[in-house]
C-alpha cells in the first residue's frame, strides 16, 4: 500500500490545485466576490465553507480507493496500521493542499495564476523531502520539518507522530488565515 499511498500523494498536488483554482479566483473576476462578501457571512464562514466542501469532496475519492486494502486483506494478512495511517496522511495532505489552493486562489484574480502557484506551493515542499540528501548537515533538521513528503511517509508507515498532525493543522490553519486576510483586504480596497 505504501506505493499506492506515495502515487495518491503526488496525484493529490496535481489534481487539488485545479479543484481550488476557480474557487475565489474567478468570483473575483466575474465580479461575484463583491456579491459573497455582502452577504450576512463573514470571511472566515465564507472561506470555511469553501474549504469544507473541497475538503469533502477530496476525502470521498479518498475514501473510493478504500476497495484497493480491502481486496488486499481478503487474499492475504495485511498490517492496518500503516494503512489507517497512509489514509490518515492521505487525508491531512489533502486539507493542507486544498487550504493552500484557496489561498492561491484568493489573492489573484486569473485562475490559471491560482492554479501554478498552489502547485508550485504543493509540490516544492513535497519534492523537498526527496533531495534531503543534499541538504547542509545545519539545515537538515529544518528541511525535514518543513517537507510534506517526510511527515507523509512517516504516517504512511504506520507512525502517529504528533509533530505531524501539528504540522498539516498548522499549514492548514496558515493557509486559511491567509485567504481570510486575502479576502479582508478585497473588502477594504
Amino acid at each position: 500500500m505504501r506505493q499506492v499511498f506515495f502515487w495518491i500523494s503526488m496525484l493529490l498536488a496535481l489534481l487539488i490545485p485545479a479543484l481550488t483554482m476557480r474557487s475565489f479566483a474567478e468570483e473575483r473576476r466575474t465580479g461575484s466576490l463583491e456579491l459573497l462578501l455582502t452577504l450576512p457571512i463573514t470571511d472566515g464562514q465564507a472561506v470555511l465553507g469553501k474549504f469544507l466542501a473541497a475538503v469533502a469532496l477530496v476525502w470521498i475519492a479518498l475514501a473510493l480507493t478504500f476497495s484497493y486494502p480491502l481486496t488486499l486483506a481478503a487474499h492475504s494478512e495485511l498490517d492496518w496500521g500503516p494503512v489507517v495511517g497512509g489514509y490518515l496522511g492521505l487525508a491531512l495532505i489533502g486539507a493542507a493542499y486544498c487550504a493552500i489552493g484557496l489561498a492561491a486562489s484568493a489573492s489573484t484574480s486569473n485562475q490559471m495564476v491560482a492554479f501554478l502557484v498552489s502547485m508550485a506551493l504543493c509540490l516544492v515542499p513535497y519534492a523537498m523531502g526527496f533531495f534531503l540528501q543534499t541538504v547542509p548537515a545545519a539545515l537538515l533538521p529544518v528541511a525535514q520539518q518543513v517537507s510534506f513528503q517526510t511527515h507523509f511517509s512517516s504516517m504512511a508507515r504506520g507512525v502517529l507522530d504528533t509533530r505531524s498532525l501539528c504540522f498539516y493543522g498548522s499549514v492548514i490553519f496558515l493557509a486559511l488565515h491567509a485567504t481570510v486576510f486575502s479576502l479582508e483586504q478585497k473588502r477594504l480596497s
